[in-house]
């Protein structure tokens, strides 16, 4: 893949302003970046997909041809970000992959090797009358990653394939993505928001503001920032935390211990030392792509968002707090002979922060929809806001802020009109609806 220049504007915005790039047929090609950086853009211009200013040849193809385009598309498997975006959620595993084969054009024969070959690989045999809409999330990305291998693709674009996939999930997918890249010889080229992830590449590129800021191997990308790591074991973690805050110092929180990348020359941790202490000598003194990405966005963008601890005492006084805001007993529902979530029982104090910790497929989600009334239980009770579930209706609904895992936008329309559409939906009077919407611009900046 070779790229000259290629720009992408949306009317003000530029998405991509002037982008060089080679990658090698067989490589193993990474994108990082923080969110708005250009990787989807770009990524989306490979593919095929978007047309983007400058020369982009593709296998051969110079993509500023559209019949060139479509020959190009023939030999690239596209990912497109997002779980399951590449799905339909009513097919079935086998009717997604069969779906995907007819747009490929693919012979019989040639559509059941590779569908068996592939389900195999990922370990969805079992699940192919399942819809694509029932698995989970990890399921849905390993699903994703068959179909764009439809048809054996020699160049694969994923867009942040592993994005609100569980550990162990991410894990088992990046072993069969490694494995496919090795065995078959594909070329691909991955955008990641994980940077240790980021690690197992051959090259990256560093992308920020539509522009690529460094590119190498992942040491070489390192080094382009000259940057020091000190670690601390502080006694007072959260003053600690609020004292780097404060000073605009970033660092990153492992356990019982504060990692703070510097620039080197950058004494910000000089009166700040007192607080940390004590400073432990770090197990590997060089440091990770995570504490370079975060300097560099640093020194790129004046700053960092700032880290807002809880007070120490939140915890005590909800303990204290007898009032509870949820109420889940014996919490059960079953599809048919499966059984998502068995017995699930817990309470929510008024005020605190309460969370769901578990692989994708454990429940979660299905405990979420039925305390929120949009999934009626199988067995138990639910109570919100001193409302029964079942029976709460309009009432309880005014009291939920529900954000779901896949869907809360409506893509086609701006964020102001997708405010003023939930306004409506949870029954903010006119009078406080723009007050409202104002405040939400605000908070979330």
């Amino acid at each position: 893949m070779r790229a000259r220049g290629l720009t992408r504007r949306y009317r003000a915005i530029t998405a991509l302003g002037g982008v060089d790039l080679d990658v090698r047929r067989g490589e193993f090609f990474g994108l990082i970046g923080p969110d708005g950086a250009g990787k989807s853009t770009l990524l989306q211009g490979i593919a095929g997909v978007l047309r983007l200013e400058g020369e982009l040849e593709v296998m051969g193809h110079d993509l500023r041809s559209d019949a060139a385009t479509e020959k190009a598309k023939l030999s690239i498997g596209f990912m497109p970000q997002g779980i399951g975006l590449n799905l339909y959620p009513d097919l079935t595993v086998d009717e997604n992959l069969d779906y995907l084969a007819d747009l490929r054009l693919l012979p019989a024969e040639v559509r059941e090797a590779s569908k068996t070959r592939l389900l195999d690989m990922t370990q969805l045999t079992p699940f192919r009358s399942r819809p694509a809409g029932k698995l989970s999330g990890g399921m849905k990305q390993k699903l994703g990653l068959c179909g764009a291998l439809m048809g054996e693709p020699q160049l694969l674009v994923l867009d942040e394939p592993t994005t609100g996939v569980d550990p162990i999930s991410r894990r088992e997918f990046w072993e069969i993505l490694t494995g496919l890249i090795l065995e078959q010889g594909l070329t691909a080229i991955i955008s990641t928001s994980y940077l240790d992830e980021a690690e197992r590449m051959e090259r990256l590129a560093f992308v920020y503001k539509g522009r690529i800021l460094s590119i190498g191997t992942p040491a070489q990308v390192r080094d382009a920032v000259p940057t020091s790591l000190h670690e601390f074991r502080p006694k007072r973690m959260p003053a600690a935390m609020t004292a780097l805050d404060r000073a605009s110092v970033h660092f990153i929180r492992r356990g019982d211990r504060l990692r703070v990348p510097l620039r080197q020359g950058d004494e910000s941790l000089g009166p700040l030392r007192e607080a940390l202490a004590p400073e432990v000598e770090p197990l590997d003194p060089r440091p990770a792509l995570e504490d370079v990405f975060a300097a560099r966005v640093a020194e790129e963008s004046g700053g960092l968002p700032p880290y807002r601890p809880f007070p120490a005492d939140r915890v005590a006084a909800s303990d204290a707090d007898a009032d509870a805001s949820v109420e889940v007993a014996d919490l059960t529902r079953r599809f048919g002979d499966f059984t998502a979530v068995d017995g699930l029982t817990f309470c929510v104090k008024r005020g605190e922060i309460f969370g769901l910790l578990g692989p994708n497929g454990s429940g979660k989600t299905t405990a979420l929809k039925m305390i929120c009334g949009l999934l009626p239980p199988s067995a138990g009770k639910a109570r919100v806001a001193g409302f029964a579930v079942e029976r709460g209706g309009a009432a309880l609904r005014r009291r939920l802020g529900y954000m779901s895992q896949l869907f809360s936008l409506y893509t086609d329309l701006t964020v102001l009109e997708n405010l003023s559409l939930y306004a409506s939906i949870y029954g903010v009077r006119a009078a406080h609806r723009e007050e409202r919407i104002r405040w939400a611009i605000e908070q979330a900046d």
